[in-house]
């Protein structure tokens, strides 16, 4: 009974991020999941910036992305095993 109201109060901003995270998925070929703890966000960013035009990451909250894997058509569902820890989605 809990878990049906769950998905009945879920904020909209986290429906968002969702919808947000599964057209990043959809509009890249390929898709992984990288570990990010440890790295500063300086050096983070650093990254993004040396990927622009070749690859792009996207962090968000590991629920939200667990859930954006899963409602995505195209076998990225599988991902979901390594959605642990600090992660960050990478599309190229």
């Amino acid at each position: 009974m809990s878990s049906a109201r769950k998905t009945e109060t879920i904020p909209q901003w986290k429906r968002e991020e969702v919808d947000e995270l599964v057209e990043f998925i959809d509009s890249f070929n390929s898709v992984g999941i990288v570990g990010v703890a440890g790295i500063p966000s300086r050096q983070l960013q650093a990254m993004r910036r040396e990927l622009h035009g070749s690859a792009d990451v996207r962090m968000s909250r590991n629920t939200l992305t667990v859930r954006a894997l899963e409602e995505v058509d195209g076998g990225v569902e599988e991902l979901t095993e390594y959605v642990a820890g600090q992660v960050a989605l990478i599309g190229t």
